[in-house]
């Protein structure tokens, strides 16, 4: 069942770039933060509301917040911020079809890294060859005298 679920997270996540695309038609960059922010906020807070009146539960995680915790929660909506301006700005000026291929390998790999040099995660041969395959494919993928190659083929 966890392999259904990866594909449809797969399909949209391969399907919001080009929804975002359209949009940027209309809006520009700011608007189009400040309005996917409030289709999030809405109904996050319909289902605080739901939780808190009909079903009867507290929002009781709000004490376990700490310094730290607000250190973190910070800092990933501060990433996400950013994140999302250049993403949207990277967007406004290429085409899905060219940005996607490149940015969801280095996702993998930038994943990675950070789990090994800073979350300690351990990596298999593997893994290594599958990075050094994925440094290849966008290699190959975006170098001209690759594509050249691949012509005089």
């Amino acid at each position: 069942m966890i392999e259904l679920y990866i594909i449809i997270l797969s399909i949209l996540i391969a399907y919001s770039p080009f929804v975002k695309k359209i949009l940027l038609q209309t809006f520009s960059l700011d608007e189009i933060l400040c309005l996917e922010h409030l289709f999030y906020t809405i109904p996050l807070i319909i289902f605080i509301l739901y939780r808190v009146y009909v079903s009867k539960t507290k929002l009781n995680f709000f004490k376990k917040v700490n310094k730290i915790h607000v250190c973190y929660f910070s800092l990933m909506t501060l990433t996400a911020l950013i994140a999302g301006v250049l993403y949207y700005y990277i967007m406004s000026r290429l085409p899905v079809t060219k940005v996607t291929p490149i940015l969801s390998p280095l996702i993998i790999i930038f994943s990675v890294l950070i789990g090994v040099s800073l979350f300690k995660e351990t990596i298999n041969k593997n893994e290594i060859i599958g990075i050094v395959l994925i440094i290849m494919g966008i290699y190959i993928s975006k170098s001209k005298h690759a594509q050249q190659f691949i012509n005089s083929v």
